[in-house]
């Protein structure tokens, strides 16, 4: 396994278990039937902001050099093919 296919599912499972979290809050908000006075709305954005945090960081860390790398190859593939 290298390191994008490590990095993939990482931000695959974060993101899982934030969706578990927010599905248990909401459903636990429900039972009571307190919702409008919920600490789910408290935590909503904080949560939100957890995941795109998440998402931000595995794009500079793994897609911005993997990007790079390929546009490398990409050069030096069209340099030999107009040789």
């Amino acid at each position: 396994m290298d390191l994008l296919e490590y990095f993939t599912k990482m931000q695959l499972v974060a993101m899982g278990i934030a969706a578990v979290v927010i599905v248990f809050l909401f459903k636990r908000c429900k039972e009571e039937e307190e919702l409008e006075k919920s600490k789910v709305w408290k935590y909503l954005p904080f949560i939100a902001f957890c995941i795109g945090l998440t998402a931000l960081c595995f794009q500079i860390t793994v897609l911005y050099p993997w990007h790079n790398d390929l546009s490398v190859k990409l050069d030096e593939l069209a340099k030999m093919v107009r040789k």
